[in-house]
């Protein structure tokens, strides 16, 4: 029997769609740059608090 595992975005803990392809992050789409896949944290040049 599968579970799925709902992930939390490391920034706001809306529902994640999304991992950092700089930091590895979990992020949701309001948190998540398309254009590089990287975080809007990383985006930015800060990291994300846990």
């Amino acid at each position: 029997m599968m579970t799925d595992v709902m992930m939390l975005c490391d920034a706001c803990g809306k529902m994640a769609k999304h991992t950092c392809k700089n930091c590895g992050k979990r992020v949701c789409n309001d948190h998540f740059d398309t254009v590089s896949g990287w975080c809007t944290s990383c985006r930015s040049g800060k990291k994300l608090k846990k």
